[in-house]
């Protein structure tokens, strides 16, 4: 992907990604890396597009 997506804090602990562009079909996976208070957790979500 050619493109930076930026995050958007939307509040009450809810984020939303904006330019992301899906420019082929198939599997794309998300690692999220979150730091929080005392604690750092990643997350992995898998998408598949056809």
């Amino acid at each position: 992907m050619n493109y930076r997506p930026t995050v958007v804090a939307e509040g009450e602990g809810r984020f939303r990604a904006e330019g992301l562009l899906f420019h082929m079909p198939g599997r794309w996976q998300f690692v999220f890396d979150l730091d929080l208070p005392g604690a750092r957790e990643q997350i992995t979500q898998d998408l598949v597009l056809e």
